[in-house]
């Protein structure tokens, strides 16, 4: 196995290293200068591969830390990324785990985030489905949708908005286009038909019915 050539991965010190024109594995820095790993220098596999797990220990770790500093990430976004570059489990959970420790991923401050940010427009049910495709736990999720007080003012709002130029009372067609738009919005059946209910948002005493 002779190394073909040594790139340098943007202005990090991890680098990729190439093994008979093509691609092996990133190498961090320290790695490669303590190894004396140069291009045209042959190795057996075993060695290589060596050089390759004390590496990613690092490198992983590295682009982890660099990746949840540009934004907050769940644990399972942060697992997806490593899984895109190779790793090993056992070093992607060990690098997880380091972030966890130190503070860097919390699923549960993320969820708390997340219910802040969409609760003004959203109902619990598609902020819920959101936490879930990011991996949160449904103890995080619950503990998180315990900050929304007041759905019901929160759909109303919603409401009120989409209803701006349209001439009331509403016609049946145009409250069924309200009524799919609420569920898109991720409010529950219950809610939605409280909120279209409520005489003081259509200006006439049966609301919805």
């Amino acid at each position: 196995m002779v190394i073909t050539d040594i790139k340098r991965k943007g202005k990090s010190e991890i680098y990729k290293v190439f093994v008979n024109d093509e691609f092996f594995s990133l190498f961090e820095g320290e790695v490669i200068v303590k190894n004396h790993i140069k291009i045209g220098v042959e190795y057996d596999s075993e060695k290589l591969n060596t050089f390759k797990n004390e590496s990613d220990i690092i490198v992983c770790y590295e682009m982890a830390l660099n990746y949840v500093s540009k934004s907050i990430k769940t644990k399972l976004q942060v697992k997806t990324y490593l899984k895109k570059y190779k790793f090993g489990n056992e070093i992607i959970d060990s690098s997880i785990k380091k972030l966890e420790d130190y503070g860097y991923i919390n699923d549960g401050y993320y969820a708390n985030l997340v219910v802040g940010s969409m609760s003004n427009n959203r109902g619990k049910r598609y902020i819920k489905n959101q936490l879930m495709l990011k991996g949160v736990s449904e103890q995080n999720i619950n503990c998180a949708l315990e900050n929304i007080e007041n759905e019901d003012e929160t759909c109303k709002n919603v409401a009120t908005k989409w209803l701006k130029g349209k001439p009331l009372p509403l016609d049946k067609k145009n409250k069924e286009k309200l009524y799919r738009f609420l569920l898109c919005r991720g409010f529950e059946y219950e809610t939605i038909k409280r909120v279209m209910n409520n005489k003081n948002i259509f200006g006439e005493e049966d609301g919805w019915n």
